[in-house]
């Protein structure tokens, strides 16, 4: 169990900020009247440890007074480069509880299952109604298995991934630009080896991520207004650790002695 406060003063974007921001595609606002930030937190944390299964449960409760944060107007500010979404920084007295729950388990000698998940509630204290853009509940799943070594191929690993997001139902109709994206599945795959060419290690690396290249929207990004996430991305990475050696000569060592 675990306890703290903590207090911070704006940034100098949250204070003067007066324009468009061209990176999220929106334009924001600052307050120079906004004053410190201070919060107050517990959380409780426990532990499970066995020879195939490590679990971490974390409950915590934040209050924090004066929170600022960036809030959609609703309205869009024309520019000369168009319509953008406007924000403006303000402070209200919020509330965030939630759990991350996450184990990773030993199923077999070569199967292990890992499982991520994050469950946040926010409450705004001062409107008295649910918090704009706080991140909906997810479920993280990976279930990898780890090939036998040879004498040319080491650490060699497959895994597939699932993740499963919610759709965030504790918004308030007319609190954004748009209702937040409907839920969805991101299915992943991965694999990993390291390959021995006379003593040199190479470690080679495949990753695709939106496997089905499902059609999807982040609540938290700027650019649902706009347009979908990425499709299925592929990636591969070859990474090719060197040492050097250098040999040792007796100028350099004048107390080594030649016999």
């Amino acid at each position: 169990m675990n306890s703290g406060r903590t207090q911070r003063t704006p940034s100098i974007n949250e204070w003067f900020s007066n324009g468009l921001h061209h990176g999220a595609a929106s334009f924001e606002v600052g307050d120079t009247s906004l004053g410190m930030e201070s919060a107050w937190n517990i959380n409780g944390v426990m532990n499970i440890q066995t020879k195939r299964l490590a679990m971490e449960v974390n409950i915590f409760y934040m209050y924090i007074q004066d929170y600022i944060y960036l809030v959609p107007t609703t309205e869009s500010v024309l520019t000369v480069n168009g319509a953008f979404p406007s924000y403006v920084y303000q402070h209200v007295d919020a509330g965030f509880k939630g759990i991350d729950f996450s184990f990773n388990w030993q199923c077999s000698p070569r199967f292990n299952f890992t499982s991520k998940n994050s469950l946040v509630y926010a409450w705004n204290f001062t409107a008295k109604r649910y918090l704009e853009l706080v991140p909906p509940p997810q479920f993280d799943q990976l279930l990898s298995y780890q090939f036998r070594d040879t004498d040319h191929r080491k650490e060699q690993t497959v895994g597939v991934s699932v993740l499963h997001v919610l759709k965030q139902f504790r918004f308030v109709d007319g609190s954004d630009f748009i209702p937040p994206p409907k839920a969805y599945t991101l299915i992943g795959f991965e694999a990993a080896a390291t390959f021995m060419l006379n003593h040199q290690p190479f470690i080679v690396g495949l990753s695709v991520s939106n496997l089905l290249n499902v059609k999807y929207r982040d609540y938290l990004s700027r650019f649902r207004y706009y347009t979908d996430e990425m499709g299925r991305n592929i990636s591969v990475k070859i990474k090719i650790p060197l040492s050097f050696k250098t040999a040792a000569h007796s100028h350099e060592h004048p107390e080594i002695e030649k016999n």
